[in-house]
């Protein structure tokens, strides 16, 4: 595989990070354009350099699969079983590469943004064994990763926010955590505070129902999508929680383009992608603000900067 120069200073990292050979070693994040932080990175660690090239892009949220059993020495990097021959190691692949960023670049995630950007962690495996693991790792970087401690949100430059197998019970009864729960649009209505579950992702499929005229990607919108679309973030910001949908049609250019459009302007938070380059470039021309959130967690009053 040939990498670029982030991916040969990722290499570097870990290398320091295994055999303690270097003392100065910094993975630097250099991005030449606007950051466009709509942009959400799908399955980010099938990339030729994980986390690194979605971040020269200037993205504002990555996603890493991660499995977990009883006997398994790290957590590990998988979509499903086949990826387990890997060995890609959660620590490794994610988290110290961000760590190493946010502490060489004045606790930022961008140069001059001061707002946060998203890991979300997929859990593939059991809930509850998955997530302490999980949660045991980002609690080692205390000035990385946002913390909800007695009902307060202290927001670091990286929210881990959890999602496939939830344990959201568990979860809602910690008094110090280091993740949040990613809800589905049926967790609309359930009164969740954002402290605990700040972000809602669902299938697109969700508009693909005779009540919304079947839409599955392909013709246009049909109105009745639109308004539930338009319904969908105005409750979710209402509550101060983000809008993502995973599985949006992609591959044509004039229904990506599309929906994208749709999505945008109706101020969805985090626009799904394999595409990433494809993305970033059509963000830049069309999104007036691409380096802007479209929901601020900061404005929730249970919600401060840890800096």
């Amino acid at each position: 595989m040939k990498l670029g120069k982030l991916g040969q200073a990722a290499l570097v990292a870990i290398s320091c990070i295994l055999i303690s050979a270097c003392d100065d070693t910094e993975a630097e994040i250099e991005t030449d354009t606007i950051e466009t932080v709509r942009s959400h990175s799908h399955n980010d660690y099938y990339r030729d350099e994980p986390f690194y090239g979605a971040a020269e892009l200037g993205f504002g949220s990555f996603e890493a699969d991660v499995y977990y059993e009883e006997g398994y020495e790290e957590v590990l990097i998988a979509h499903d079983e086949d990826d387990l021959v890997h060995e890609w190691k959660f620590d490794e692949l994610y988290v110290q590469p961000i760590v190493e960023h946010v502490r060489n670049n004045q606790n930022q995630m961008y140069d001059g943004w001061n707002y946060t950007a998203v890991l979300l962690i997929d859990i593939k495996t059991q809930d509850v064994l998955t997530w302490q693991a999980v949660e045991e790792v980002l609690a080692k970087y205390p000035d990385v990763f946002s913390r909800y401690q007695d009902g307060k949100v202290y927001q670091g430059p990286v929210t881990a926010i959890i999602s496939g197998n939830r344990p959201i019970e568990l979860m809602d009864q910690q008094q110090t955590r280091y993740s949040f729960v990613d809800g589905r649009l049926s967790d609309l209505d359930k009164g969740y505070s954002p402290t605990l579950m700040p972000l809602i992702s669902n299938n697109f499929d969700y508009f693909d129902q005779e009540q919304f005229g079947d839409f599955n990607g392909e013709g246009e919108w049909p109105d009745a999508s639109l308004v539930e679309l338009e319904r969908i973030v105005t409750t979710a910001h209402s509550n101060m929680q983000k809008i993502r949908f995973w599985a949006t049609p992609e591959g044509d250019p004039e229904t990506h383009n599309k929906i994208w459009g749709e999505l945008t302007k109706a101020n969805v938070d985090y626009i799904n992608t394999d595409l990433q380059q494809t993305l970033h470039d059509w963000l830049l021309r069309h999104d007036p603000h691409p380096d802007m959130p479209g929901l601020n967690w900061l404005d929730h009053p249970d919600w401060q900067s840890m800096y």
